[in-house]
């Protein structure tokens, strides 16, 4: 009776061992690993077979010939990946080369078990020569597929984690096989590609420079809008380009930084275009919408609406795009009253900061204010909530969540310092905007107004303060605004003085 000879059996040991340890402690390819335990198994099983007394010799030597095979091609497996993907693996070889070895190595073995079994091999490959052309003809797509992986692997033109845009649609490589690409789309689905379509066809590989390693793609991309004639150029390429810059958007990268231009002169309007750069591939409708939206908050802020279509009428108030009302008459003034710095106001002067509020809306996420900017007026939230934020180091911590009738920035308002604090719109957020110039009207015709405003700042600013001294990494105390600091500070910014001494 044949048998498999017998040190094949503590080779087969070794290599299963190893193999276990490799997919325990290294990162390698798991399928390899299963495969090597699939030949292992089926090594045991053929072994098993070959020592059943029933079989006649002949076919006892087959099943022991073919069971030293399987255990000849799982140490091959084995002998691979730990060559290619864990000693040699600071070369960074493409799969191919792993492959390549593997299928020479199942060659030699078939070759060497037809010779054991009395096979003619030589002649077998001789009369088998005319074959070839027949064969190579019937495969020759397959052939074609395989030469293209072999291209595509050795010269490392398309690699794992690249985007990819072709004629079959935009995916991410998940591998590079010998017969084909596998990429994944945005949509869910994998878009199996023939090796030979790719180094046929024009491919288009998002983000990368030839050379760089797979990284996070960084590709430009125009998006355009239109403004009607009467728009200074300058005015609306300096709002784009800042709106853009100044508040983070997911799926935009800040470098290079966004640029407006202007794009062609239409019969009715300017044609612009803003040239941005986008870092999610197959994601750029929605990263794309996001920017229009910015766009659309930030012009009509200065009252620069997107062209209207042609022959459309549009009626305006007669002090602008950008102004608007906290409601009707009575419920503005109501809200206003509410606020503690306007409480002291007059009927009459009430009514006049209610008419020199500007309305502005802004985007889910976009900066409302800047902490460490400079400023001179103050917001009042009509519709929405906003985050407020102080700097902690490299991250932000969130002080308070202000809803409608709530306000901020009157420091800079009454003092023109710069902003304390950071405040961004958590959705789609109304605000009334109070100017310095258009307040100063007011404290010109009262000036003891701004001693009364001074009270109640002083005792606003104290929760800030508080907050600031919990972020700091050392208890340490910070200085509270005297009364009367404060209320100087009021007056010189707004240049008034006293009746009494003529002084500031």
């Amino acid at each position: 009776m044949t048998k498999v000879p017998a040190q094949l059996w503590p080779l087969l040991i070794v290599v299963v061992a190893g193999a276990i340890a490799l997919a325990r402690w290294t990162a390698v390819d798991r399928r390899r690993i299963s495969a090597i335990w699939a030949f292992a198994a089926l090594a045991v099983m053929t072994g098993a077979v070959s020592l059943v007394p029933t079989l006649e010799p002949r076919q006892a030597r087959i099943a022991s010939e073919v069971a030293r095979a399987f255990c000849e091609i799982a140490a091959i497996q084995f002998t691979s990946l730990l060559l290619i993907q864990v000693i040699l693996r600071r070369f960074a070889l493409p799969r191919i080369a792993s492959d390549l070895f593997a299928g020479l190595g199942y060659l030699l073995v078939l070759m060497n078990m037809l010779a054991r079994l009395g096979v003619n091999v030589t002649g077998l490959i001789a009369t088998s020569a005319v074959f070839t052309a027949v064969i190579g003809f019937g495969l020759q797509d397959l052939l074609g597929n395989l030469a293209g992986g072999l291209s595509l692997q050795l010269e490392r033109s398309i690699r794992q984690g690249d985007w990819l845009k072709t004629d079959l649609g935009v995916g991410q490589v998940r591998m590079v096989r010998i017969r084909h690409t596998a990429i994944a789309t945005p949509d869910g689905d994998t878009i199996l590609i023939p090796n030979s379509m790719l180094t046929k066809q024009p491919v288009t590989v998002i983000g990368r420079l030839p050379g760089e390693t797979p990284s996070t793609p960084n590709h430009r991309k125009l998006i355009t809008f239109a403004v009607e004639y009467r728009h200074s150029p300058a005015q609306v390429i300096e709002v784009v380009e800042e709106a853009l810059s100044s508040s983070p958007i997911e799926g935009m990268s800040d470098q290079p930084a966004p640029r407006c231009v202007i794009v062609d002169y239409r019969s009715l309007d300017v044609l612009y275009g803003v040239l941005v750069w986008l870092t999610r591939p197959g994601n750029e409708h929605s990263d794309s919408s996001v920017v229009r939206t910015r766009l659309y908050y930030a012009l009509t802020r200065v009252g620069i609406p997107l062209s209207t279509i042609p022959q459309s009428i549009q009626l305006e108030d007669s002090r602008g795009a950008g102004h608007g009302r906290l409601g009707d008459e009575r419920g503005g003034r109501q809200t206003l009253a509410r606020i503690p710095i306007f409480q002291s106001l007059t009927t009459d002067e009430n009514r006049a900061v209610w008419n020199m509020l500007e309305r502005l809306r802004f985007a889910p996420g976009e900066y409302i204010l800047h902490e460490g900017d400079e400023g001179d007026s103050l917001y009042i939230l009509a519709r929405g909530t906003v985050r407020v934020t102080l700097r902690n180091g490299a991250s932000d911590r969130e002080l308070a969540i202000l809803h409608p009738g709530q306000f901020f920035g009157e420091m800079s308002l009454l003092t023109g310092e710069r902003r304390s604090a950071s405040v961004i719109a958590t959705e789609e957020v109304e605000c009334h905007r109070l100017k310095k110039d258009d307040f100063r009207k007011v404290l010109d015709r009262r000036h003891e107004l701004a001693e009364e405003i001074s009270l109640v700042l002083t005792a606003r600013q104290s929760g800030l303060e508080t907050a600031r001294r919990s972020i700091a990494a050392e208890s340490l105390a910070v200085s509270q605004p005297h009364n009367t600091e404060l209320l100087v500070r009021i007056r010189r910014f707004f240049g008034l003085t006293r009746a009494s001494d003529g002084k500031i």
